[in-house]
């Protein structure tokens, strides 16, 4: 198998956005994800994306920019200012950001699209035209990756699935090579049936949407699906939501290697630090890895199947995103927005 290591190195002088530069990390670590599963993430696509192998993050700002980021933020030395914006999700709970994390990013909305901010509001008809330009490029090429390496993924599984039948051993080593060697270590109930474990954790999500929202790139994978939720719960700034998920899943690429002996929670701190409600990030990540690793049969819900740290937000997504459940009623402002536009697309699509 081929190590994610096989990636390209970055390449030079690219002149790219947040938006483009933080989408991009994800990209790469849905590449590790495919590679650790044997997938060649189509090299010749992923060199149509010159971005993808940019290192995580934005490039070092010039002395210019970043004097056009404090005149934009309003913040001076010596100064602080408390983030104005929240989240349409909870919006009666003050943004969990601590201040110095706060004067380094751009709060937005959690929906890039919607977004409005003041250097938009200054900027001529032609930058803003050229800005959303390159952002609607980028998200056409997320797009277009996304929709490939799914494609792969579902192909491997259904092979994988006709050579192992029925025979349990063949699924538990599917289980292991998904997922690592934790699988069934920490099970309340004996695993006997591991055609069932695997098969319950394996993800249906709906077509790839045309706005790239940040689960979408997670939607592979069941548990980080279900990380990501817990994550992004209570955050205001994409910016922040968007590097704290790809420096988690960089560090801890499967739900083994949150339970390995040596993960400890001082680590977890200081990549969870700037989302702030540590203790209850930290609680929810370990209950939903164990629920993960050691349920027979994987279902989550706020009934019986409640699982700590997941409240409607995080089944919600659950349904959507692992389960491609577009049926009934939804709380969350973006989960509504995203399943009315599918919706609609699959009409139109039965029309055709």
């Amino acid at each position: 198998m081929a190590s994610a290591s096989s990636v390209p190195p970055p390449r030079e002088g690219l002149h790219l956005n947040d938006y483009e530069l933080l989408r991009l990390s994800h990209i790469r670590r849905n590449h590790e994800y495919m590679m650790r599963l044997g997938i060649k993430p189509l090299v010749a696509a992923m060199n149509t994306l010159p971005n993808t192998h940019v290192v995580d993050g934005p490039a070092t700002p010039s002395m210019e920019e970043k004097k056009q980021r404090k005149r934009r933020s309003g913040v001076s030395k010596g100064c602080s200012r408390e983030p104005s914006r929240k989240s349409r999700r909870i919006a009666s709970i003050k943004p969990e950001v601590d201040l110095d994390t706060a004067r380094k990013v751009v709060d937005g909305d959690d929906d890039w699209d919607n977004e409005n901010s003041e250097e938009d509001d200054n900027a001529g008809p032609k930058q803003r035209a050229s800005k959303y330009a390159k952002t609607e490029d980028a998200v056409k090429d997320a797009q277009a990756y996304l929709e490939s390496t799914r494609s792969a993924l579902n192909v491997q599984f259904d092979e994988r699935a006709k050579q192992a039948g029925d025979d349990s051993d063949k699924w538990h080593a599917e289980a292991v090579r998904r997922w690592g060697a934790s699988v069934g270590a920490t099970e309340v109930e004996p695993i006997t049936d591991w055609k069932a474990f695997v098969v319950s954790r394996n993800t249906t999500p709906p077509p790839v949407s045309n706005t790239a929202l940040l689960q979408e790139f997670y939607a592979h994978d069941c548990w980080q699906l279900l990380v990501v939720c817990v994550l992004m719960s209570r955050v205001s700034s994409w910016e922040v939501k968007d590097r704290v998920v790809s420096a988690f899943f960089e560090a801890y690429p499967t739900p083994s290697a949150v339970v390995a002996g040596d993960v400890t929670s001082d680590a977890l701190f200081a990549i969870l630090k700037p989302l702030g409600l540590f203790p209850f990030r930290f609680k929810s990540l370990m209950e939903i890895t164990r629920t993960f690793l050691s349920k027979p049969r994987l279902h989550v819900d706020l009934g019986d199947n409640k699982v700590y740290g997941l409240g409607a937000f995080g089944v919600e997504n659950y349904r959507v995103f692992c389960r491609g459940d577009l049926s009934g009623s939804f709380t969350d402002t973006t989960i509504k927005g995203y399943v009315t536009k599918a919706l609609k697309k699959k009409k139109m699509k039965t029309r055709v």
